[in-house]
């Protein structure tokens, strides 16, 4: 069966669960849930239902499709908006094709989505960088060893320009948003590993001479695939960890357990960026 078949099947499974046309999608990365309590006429789709989703395997990651509406009003504006939001990510490291991990968002475009909000669990390489910082990704580097673009679509390939993923009109709207709530944020370049392992102290000096600020498991093969279908992307980190670059002769502690507890910390600031992002959209 090839990808328009696939994708078909997926979305007439979708539209008979729920008739909302989404305008925005969302990928809520380890603990960044929450978002959903606000999402008014929802419906929840769990990822097992779906024909040709995978199921994520990690914690924090929930593995429901949620669409619905945003709040109707805020005082007195309208901002209503369609979404479509999903509740956990598959990862490379989980053992999942490229074309597995961003098949979602193939699912997204053919529902409608023009913008794609893509949230993320990072890792500090910048050492001015926080536990708890806020992070707008303005590029990154793949050091993933996959693209899910590879061997295409089509008879012939395509050659695909990435110079300018990650949108600027969003990134500056993403500043302004954080401004007005009072959220100290940044700006960076992520690097993207397969994992499941943690990086060595060795390895994050080398991100850090090859210009990488932040470093994870995910979010760019979902930037490559948006790119690729026109769709506008802002991706969000958050910092839930910095052990890695810290200097001293203590040994070092990383586990996801300690980055989802970590990141249920910060979610305030978390949720009420991208409330802000949603409403100003």
């Amino acid at each position: 069966m090839n990808w328009n078949k696939k994708v078909k099947k997926t979305k007439d499974y979708i539209l008979s669960k729920s008739k909302i046309k989404p305008e925005i999608g969302l990928i809520l990365g380890s603990g960044w849930e929450g978002l959903e309590k606000k999402i008014k006429q929802k419906v929840k789709i769990p990822y097992a239902d779906i024909p040709y989703f995978a199921l994520p395997r990690v914690e924090g990651h929930k593995g429901e499709l949620i669409l619905g509406k945003w709040p109707e009003s805020r005082k007195n504006k309208k901002c209503e908006k369609n979404l479509c939001v999903m509740q956990g990510r598959f990862h490379f490291y989980e053992g999942y094709s490229m074309q597995e991990i961003t098949y979602p968002v193939r699912i997204m475009k053919s529902l409608g989505i023009k913008t794609l909000i893509i949230t993320n669990a990072s890792g500090a390489i910048n050492e001015s960088f926080s536990c708890g910082d806020v992070v707008l990704i303005s590029d990154h580097i793949n050091l993933m060893g996959d693209n899910p673009l590879i061997g295409g679509d089509k008879q012939r390939i395509q050659f695909l320009n990435l110079a300018n993923v990650y949108d600027k009109k969003l990134i500056n709207l993403a500043k302004s948003c954080a401004q007005k709530q009072k959220i100290n944020i940044k700006e960076g370049v992520y690097v993207a590993t397969q994992g499941p392992v943690y990086e060595t102290p060795a390895e994050i000096k080398l991100m850090r001479k090859i210009g990488g600020d932040l470093v994870g498991m995910s979010t760019v093969p979902e930037v490559i695939m948006a790119e690729y279908l026109k769709i506008r992307v802002l991706a969000v980190a958050c910092i839930a960890n910095v052990n890695v670059i810290k200097k001293g002769k203590g040994k070092i502690v990383l586990s996801h357990h300690r980055i989802i507890k970590n990141m249920h910390k910060f979610k305030g600031n978390l949720l009420k960026l991208i409330e802000e992002i949603l409403f100003q959209i």
